[in-house]
């Protein structure tokens, strides 16, 4: 049986790998639409910001993943229930 620190961080990683799916699965997206039109990349160069933004994000849920696994590892989060 699992203990409760393997659950908390089983949910750590689920959360993030859904979060960095649906980040980068929408940059792939408006990256594709561009070379369906390529001429609209020096048109519309907020697309391109639509695209790099998302896996802006998803490096933002890197680092709170691993700050999150940290927290998990050190007890911090039972030390905290104790009061």
């Amino acid at each position: 049986m699992k203990s409760n620190r393997d659950k908390k961080k089983l949910g750590a990683w689920l959360s993030a790998l859904v979060m960095a799916v649906l980040m980068g699965g929408y940059a792939l997206f408006v990256l594709f639409i561009l070379t369906l039109e390529p001429e609209a990349f020096f048109v519309c160069f907020p697309m391109l910001l639509g695209a790099l933004l998302p896996l802006a994000g998803v490096v933002g849920v890197l680092a709170a993943l691993r700050q999150r696994l940290t927290e998990i590892d050190g007890g911090e989060e039972d030390d905290a229930a104790k009061y």
